[in-house]
């Protein structure tokens, strides 16, 4: 957790679920270029907004878990059980980013 500032609510919305979080920013995981050009034309998704999100360097974004349920992945490129971050999701800059598999 980053220093100088009380603790953030774990969840932005009632009906989102925090996966996990990290002091690093999402910049320093890897971009996937293929599944950030399917986010953009709106082929790698989440279904319902805000779902599962994930905290990194203070910041929240939308996060998917590869081949399970709240994914839209019609072309079926999600690894299973990867969880990517989803950063500007339904605009033409939509970027995801790899970030780890779930434990198990």
């Amino acid at each position: 957790m980053a220093s100088g500032g009380s603790r953030k609510p774990v969840n932005p919305q009632a009906t989102s679920n925090l996966l996990f979080e990290d002091d690093e920013p999402l910049s320093s995981f890897d971009l996937d270029r293929g599944l950030s050009k399917l986010c953009r034309s709106g082929r790698f998704r989440q279904q319902q907004e805000r779902l599962f999100i994930v905290r990194l360097g203070g910041f929240v974004h939308g996060a998917v878990i590869g081949q399970q349920w709240g994914l839209y992945d019609p072309e079926g490129q999600a690894v299973a059980n990867l969880v990517y971050a989803l950063r500007w999701q339904d605009t033409a800059r939509c970027e995801v980013y790899v970030l780890r598999h779930l434990r198990g």
